[in-house]
C-alpha cells in the first residue's frame, strides 16, 4: 500500500516505478488527471472524455486496465453510487475512511471525514472487535442547493 505524505504526480511516478510499473504516456495522463483533481469523483465516461482530450487514441480497454492497476496499487479507490462506479485518488488528507454525502436529486457527492466518523467507527470496533483498515460510508439525502430549489 502506498503511504505518501504528499500525493504529487512525481511521488506517484516514483512509487509505481519502484514497484515495477512502466510509466507510459497513457498512465501519465491518467495520473495527472487524478493529481490535478484530488477532490473529484470521476465516473468512467467523464474520465475517458478527459484522457481522450490529451490523447485521442486513448482506448476504453487501456483506461480499464490502468484504472484496475491503480486500484490494486491503492492509488485510487472505486465506489459505486447509484449503480455508477466513481474513481477518486486516495490522499492522506481524506484519511483511510471518509463519508460521501450523496444528493438523491442532483447526484452531487461531497466528502466528510470529521472526528464524528472516527468516533462512530471506534464504536463499531469496540462492539464487534473489528479492526477497520479503510473504507467509505455513503449517506444519501438532499443537498442544500436542492433543498432550497424545492422550497421555491
Amino acid at each position: 500500500m502506498i503511504e505518501l505524505e504528499n500525493v504529487s504526480l512525481q511521488n506517484l511516478i516514483d512509487f509505481l516505478e519502484k514497484t515495477g510499473v512502466k510509466i507510459t504516456l497513457t498512465r501519465l495522463i491518467l495520473l495527472k488527471t487524478f493529481t490535478d483533481n484530488p477532490d473529484v469523483h470521476f465516473d468512467f465516461n467523464s474520465l475517458l472524455k478527459i484522457v481522450k482530450k490529451e490523447d485521442p487514441n486513448y482506448g476504453v480497454a487501456t483506461l480499464y486496465r490502468n484504472l484496475d492497476m491503480l486500484i490494486k496499487k491503492n492509488i485510487i479507490s472505486v465506489n459505486t453510487i447509484n449503480n455508477v462506479k466513481y474513481y477518486e485518488i486516495i490522499t492522506p488528507q481524506k484519511g483511510n475512511i471518509h463519508t460521501h454525502l450523496i444528493c438523491k436529486y442532483c447526484n452531487n457527492v461531497e466528502e466528510y471525514s470529521g472526528y464524528e466518523v472516527i468516533q462512530f467507527l471506534n464504536l463499531i470496533k469496540d462492539k464487534y472487535g473489528f479492526d477497520i483498515n479503510y473504507g467509505s460510508i455513503n449517506v444519501y439525502g438532499i443537498c442544500k442547493k436542492c433543498r432550497e430549489k424545492l422550497k421555491e
